[in-house]
């Protein structure tokens, strides 16, 4: 466990009995590199649906693939905790990509999410510019190193970006937008 960031790193063996006990613990899961697979995806997602504890996951590196997202998708509908997910690298192509932004409808607790180093290309993110209104809580989405054209990232980052403008209080609001001599922080959101 790295205990300065409350990640922990365990085989998925001993986090799936953890996950399905609700383990209040249990809050921040890192399988990167854990030779998933769809297989394993799919017992994993069957862990997370009424897990009420876990609200980060990193999976990246694991060969998901699209049938692999599938699995996490419909556990995503149910899930209403996780405000985390991170699936760098795992060979998500459009139709994955179409299946996490339809899972994510409706849903408030998701605020982050990478999709980078995946073959997603302008197709994918377009399902995510179509879905975004009703993925009211995501306030990232990075999708460095895929096949997204730079428009079509500018599309999902206005819409975020628009986003955050609506959340903010106003007096925030009219202090964002007032002068200021401080230097402002940039969030690249992918």
């Amino acid at each position: 466990m790295d205990e300065e960031e409350g990640w922990q790193k365990l085989p998925l063996d001993e986090a799936l009995p953890r996950l399905r006990a609700n383990d209040p613990t249990l809050t921040h899961l890192n399988l990167r590199s854990s030779n998933l697979g769809p297989e394993r995806a799919g017992l994993l997602a069957y862990a997370l649906r009424g897990n009420t504890a876990l609200t980060g996951l990193h999976l990246g590196l694991n060969e998901l693939g699209d049938e692999g997202v599938r699995h996490l998708a419909d556990a995503l509908r149910l899930n209403t905790a996780l405000e985390e997910l991170e699936l760098v690298t795992n060979g998500i192509g459009d139709v994955g990509a179409g299946l996490l932004a339809d899972a994510l409808r409706g849903t408030t607790a998701l605020q982050s999410l990478n999709l980078s180093g995946n073959e997603l290309g302008d197709e994918g993110a377009q399902r995510f510019v179509d879905a975004l209104p009703e993925i009211t809580a995501l306030a990232g989405l990075q999708l460095i190193n895929t096949n997204v054209s730079p428009g079509q990232r500018e599309k999902v980052n206005q819409l975020l970006m628009k986003r955050r403008q609506s959340q903010k209080p106003p007096a925030a609001a009219a202090a964002a937008a007032a002068p200021s001599k401080k230097k402002k922080k940039t969030f690249l959101l992918f």
